[in-house]
């Protein structure tokens, strides 16, 4: 496959999206995890990625988005992690680009919540060696609506990739929940 640098340079790259909603259609509990589905329906989410491959997706996200300990059992999280890459790397099949999809942790950093930068960051950094460990090496950062929080994850996944994309949330006033502005971020 192409490097993905070569490509950016040239087009844009067209991604999924709207994994967990729809995941709804296949099975998916309402204010369940999507993740869980890695392992409890792996035909749904191989179904899913496969749909978005067919319509023109250069690049799909694992179904990791809410892997994270406050979803997932420590006792299963490896495992939901290596097969929601699993599944999207039998079905990219040198088709799309496979990326590995992080999301919040939905708790606030110190000093406006409970979890330290540094629990964070640790917390991000082993989500991101297990997804290293099963094959990535694109990670996806998304909705994000803190940038403390972005850049605890920033920097775990720059530990395993230089190929890293940071996505924020924005709300109608153009601010992050946060309150931190487009310009604020770039910074």
């Amino acid at each position: 496959m192409v490097k993905l640098e070569n490509i950016l340079k040239k087009r844009v790259l067209i991604l999924d999206g709207a994994t967990g909603t729809n995941l709804l259609d296949k099975g998916l509990a309402p204010g369940e995890s999507p993740s869980i589905l890695n392992i409890r329906n792996p035909k749904a989410v191989y179904s899913l990625h496969e749909q978005y491959i067919k319509v023109g997706a250069h690049a799909i996200l694992t179904n990791t988005f809410t892997a994270n300990p406050a979803n997932i059992p420590m006792s299963k999280l490896n495992s939901v992690i290596f097969a929601g890459v699993k599944i999207a790397k039998r079905a990219a099949k040198k088709r799309a680009f496979v990326f590995g999809d992080i999301g919040p942790l939905g708790e606030l950093i110190k000093p406006y919540g409970e979890v330290s930068f540094e629990e964070a960051h640790r917390t991000f950094f082993n989500i991101c060696r297990s997804m290293y460990k099963a094959g990535i090496r694109v990670f996806w950062l998304e909705t994000f609506t803190s940038i403390i929080e972005a850049k605890a994850a920033f920097l775990a996944a720059r530990n395993f990739s230089e190929d890293v994309f940071v996505c924020l949330s924005l709300q109608d006033n153009s601010r992050t929940f946060m309150g931190e502005t487009p310009e604020s971020i770039a910074v």
